[in-house]
């Protein structure tokens, strides 16, 4: 009510004014120029005062331009249409004007809005980007929005089911936090406040930050006046919360980069330590077998013990080259990926064929059945490292296996993948145990006391994969684990 008190005195008066300025010289003017005179009047308060004091002094202008200076004067008759018709036209003139007025202001003044929010979002990401650290990204952030929005800024952290804050631009003054409305917010990923379409009786607004993956956490906006809530666009409070996420998710994906090109660094600088010792390791290894072989082969029968030195020593040596050949084609693989492929046809059945031989001959008493398809088609690949692979699985398979029951070495075609499989019978792997195990130096917790480097299933893995393929691991119904080499049908075609 005060402020259209305001604005009718404020009306009347600048009316009065302009009134009195005109009453000399009315006759000089005439009609169109009394009628211009308060046009003008009600333009020149169209532009400074509000749209209320612009619609007041347009209808005063009008009573006044009757009452002063239409005949008969100092009366609201009129004693002609023309006079009246002139009336209406300057009273239409002066709204029209005035709402014209008001609303190129209120677009400008949207304009100059707009202008500035995207100022002050390029200016916080601009902030935002030379920071380094989480807390320094947040705090901030808190900083600059807490300014632009004129607004007291929280951020709450969800732990174990529980919501602290962990920064408050104006931590003196009391906060409560609605936990049921926080919670609604994290779990939902969505926005609560005015506008948002939840929550919305809320005098503040609750956005969930979403580019810290392993920590739930929200933003508080409480702005200081309560129009600010209906002026504000939510748009803007998007835009600048916005800015935080893409600030964050760079420092994530920096870190990211960072870990990975350590990573990366070291991996290269394993590789070529193991590369290099298995290349030293093989030469002296493979000339100790040698020669434990040919000693074993000119050992009498009857001298028990020296055969059996002479056995271990070859076993042992034997099963060194074999970590050592290892060794060297996981890093060959890594390293140089399909180029490390020597691929040409071959066929499947021969393939198999190789490997049992090796295998019987690494492994006297080796109980191994082969279950082959007929039919299968040639396949491109590099036939030494599918050997290797497939050895390394049937070699596993005898390491977890106390049954003494027979390994099965199967090969067949399922759609769109061609499977080399092998299965023993013993205790099977945990499901959380088996993509640890395809990693390097990874060994189960019953094999501490067998042979080798933990390599034998990482190296099955590299293969499969620089083929096109995948190694599965899968436990059988009936017991025992079965280990698949799943080469891609498109390297699959027939002879």
């Amino acid at each position: 009510m005060k402020q259209h008190g305001y604005a009718l005195l404020l009306s009347t008066f600048l009316v009065g004014v302009v009134t009195l300025a005109l009453m000399p010289i009315h006759a000089t003017l005439g009609s169109s120029g009394l009628a211009m005179s308060y046009l003008m009047l009600v333009l020149v308060v169209s532009i400074y005062a509000r749209y209320r004091t612009a619609l007041m002094t347009g209808v005063l202008s009008f009573l006044a331009l009757n009452f002063f200076f239409v005949a008969p004067r100092y009366t609201f008759q009129v004693d002609s249409v023309n006079a009246l018709l002139e009336l209406v036209v300057f009273l239409a003139v002066a709204m029209t004007t005035a709402s014209l007025t008001a609303k190129l202001k209120t677009q400008t003044f949207q304009a100059e809005q707009a202008k500035m929010h995207v100022q002050s979002a390029q200016a916080l990401a601009q902030e935002l980007l030379k920071l380094t650290h989480t807390d320094a990204v947040l705090a901030r952030a808190s900083g600059v929005m807490a300014r632009v929005l004129d607004a007291r800024i929280i951020l709450a952290q969800r732990k174990q089911g529980e919501v602290t804050v962990v920064m408050d631009t104006e931590a003196s003054t009391p906060f409560t936090i609605d936990l049921m409305a926080t919670h609604w917010c994290l779990d939902e990923q969505q926005a609560i406040g005015p506008d948002t379409g939840n929550w919305e009786s809320f005098d503040y607004w609750c956005i969930p930050l979403q580019a810290l993956e392993q920590v739930q956490m929200v933003i508080f906006i409480c702005p200081k006046q309560l129009q600010a809530l209906q002026t504000t666009p939510l748009s803007f409070i998007r835009g600048l919360v916005d800015q935080v996420n893409l600030a964050l998710e760079l420092l994530v994906a920096r870190e990211q980069e960072r870990l990975a090109l350590s990573l990366a660094e070291r991996e290269s600088v394993q590789n070529a330590l193991l590369a290099s010792l298995s290349h030293d390791f093989r030469t002296p290894l493979t000339a100790i077998v040698g020669a434990a072989s040919h000693l074993l082969a000119q050992t009498a029968e009857q001298d028990t013990n020296h055969r059996q030195l002479l056995t271990m020593i070859t076993e042992e040596a034997t099963q060194m080259v074999d970590d050592a050949d290892n060794i060297l084609a996981l890093t060959r693989v890594e390293t140089q990926g399909k180029s490390a492929l020597s691929a040409d046809w071959q066929s499947v059945e021969e393939l198999i064929g190789i490997v049992v031989s090796r295998c019987r001959h690494r492994h006297a008493q080796l109980k191994l059945v082969t279950q082959v398809a007929p039919s299968l088609p040639f396949i491109w690949v590099d036939a030494r490292l599918v050997i290797q692979a497939l050895i390394n699985l049937v070699d596993n398979a005898l390491k977890f296996d106390a049954s003494g029951s027979a390994i099965i070495l199967s090969a067949e075609q399922r759609a769109q993948w061609l499977w080399l499989s092998v299965r023993d019978h013993g205790e099977g792997l945990p499901q959380d145990k088996q993509a640890f195990l395809k990693s390097k130096f990874s060994r189960g917790q019953t094999e501490s006391a067998q042979p080798g480097f933990g390599l034998g299933l990482a190296i099955c893995d590299a293969v499969a994969h620089v083929h096109g393929g995948k190694l599965v691991l899968e436990n059988a119904t009936d017991g025992g684990l079965v280990a698949t080499l799943m080469l891609p049908v498109s390297i699959v075609t027939e002879a």
